[in-house]
């Protein structure tokens, strides 16, 4: 047999590439098929229900999508320094490689051959890539069944707090559409905090969907990290809902009562129990006053409201014929002229239903005196001015 021949330099060469080049594409499999579920091991999350089990197993084939494309990126841009430092432990072999080894390598050569460009200084560097990712699978696998029991607390947590938002939410709209499906309408320039804050509370609903959706986004973007910062990412979202939908039920709960006890105070005062409407004498203050007279109304008792709208304007059913009483709301609005402040309108209605007993002679005697003396008041001087200034 004759003796063997040394490898040239080309054969070297040649074989360095194609050792180089199979190396990286055999690497970059095994690191992208590693989250194939027929590589995964048998009992790889079995400990996930069903129903959420496909969603780790994507997360798990991402993840080794990600290293395995890692790998390529880094491995193409070193691919000629690996080469270049293969071909030098080939040349440096002894004894050298000889052209049989190069076509017809024995086992030895060919374990030798396959572990070379690993040897290589830049492709350690890659080597640990690969390393790294298998270590990332490896550790999803593991967490993947306590992260997803941290999950569904989490989120049974959520679904918890967004029942009872939504029980403090169903009264707070009944009141509402109470308000602004009737007359009471006119109160809402006095709940502007407590509508914006039901407005606030209904755009705190969690949207369950939404935070799952928000909760895979943060676990996408947290794989490869360490179990306490996936933990936080995967949580965040879930967390953030939480604390929106509890801070909207804290600022709701007073919300919904001032906007019951609002409502129930006007429909004491406003409402004429007998016909189940409105008082007239009230609905023509409040066109002429405003605001002002609502306040106003709302400032004295039930009882009062309903005796000075019957004062102001008498119901006609119980006038007869000979009645002197005639509706005296258009004398009050002359005498108390459209920007008379709040305090003084409700001394007035004071004075109409605790101490009057003539409305009509009242209101003509008032406004003689302010005619005749208008320097002064009939109320008390802290009750200050008569009106506002017109703006």
């Amino acid at each position: 047999m004759p003796a063997p021949i040394s490898a040239t330099d080309d054969q070297l060469r040649r074989c360095a590439n194609e050792r180089v080049d199979h190396w990286i594409d055999d690497t970059e499999r095994r690191l992208r098929m590693a989250g194939e579920p027929v590589q995964l091991p048998p009992q790889a999350l079995a400990g996930i229900p069903d129903k959420r089990r496909s969603k780790w197993r994507d997360l798990v084939q991402q993840l080794a999508r990600t290293g395995a494309d890692a790998f390529r990126e880094a491995a193409v841009q070193r691919r000629s320094d690996i080469a270049a430092q293969a071909l030098a432990l080939l040349r440096d072999a002894e004894p050298r490689l000889t052209d049989r080894d190069m076509m017809q390598p024995s086992t030895t050569v060919t374990t030798m051959l396959d572990g070379l460009a690993a040897r290589t200084e830049a492709g350690a560097a890659l080597a640990a890539l690969a390393t790294a990712s298998d270590a990332a699978v490896a550790a999803l696998l593991e967490r993947a069944p306590l992260l997803d029991d941290l999950r569904a607390a989490k989120t049974v947590e959520l679904g918890q707090v967004r029942d009872a938002l939504l029980n403090l939410i169903a009264p707070f709209s009944q009141a509402e559409a109470a308000v602004t499906g009737s007359s009471a309408r006119k109160l809402l320039p006095l709940l502007v905090e407590e509508t914006a804050v039901g407005t606030a509370a209904r755009a705190a609903m969690p949207d369950l969907t939404r935070v799952e959706h928000d909760c895979d986004q943060a676990l996408r973007g947290s794989l490869g990290t360490s179990l306490g910062e996936q933990y936080r990412a995967l949580v965040g979202p879930l967390d953030t809902a939480r604390t929106a939908a509890r801070t909207a039920m804290d600022r709701l709960a007073p919300a919904s009562a001032a906007y019951g006890a609002m409502l129930a105070a006007y429909r004491e005062r406003w409402i004429d129990p007998h016909w189940d409407r409105p008082h007239s004498a009230l609905d023509k203050l409040f066109d002429f006053y405003g605001l002002t007279a609502l306040r106003a109304v709302l400032a004295i008792s039930p009882q009062q409201a309903g005796k000075m709208s019957y004062q102001l304007d008498p119901p006609y059913d119980r006038l007869r014929p000979d009645d002197p009483a005639i509706e005296l709301v258009p004398d009050f609005c002359r005498i108390f002229p459209k920007n008379t402040t709040q305090e003084v309108l409700v001394w007035a209605f004071n004075e109409l239903t605790t101490t009057v007993k003539d409305p009509g002679a009242w209101l003509r005697h008032l406004e003689l005196q302010l005619m005749s003396n208008p320097s002064t008041t009939p109320w008390p001087p802290e009750l200050g001015p008569p009106s506002t200034p017109d703006n």
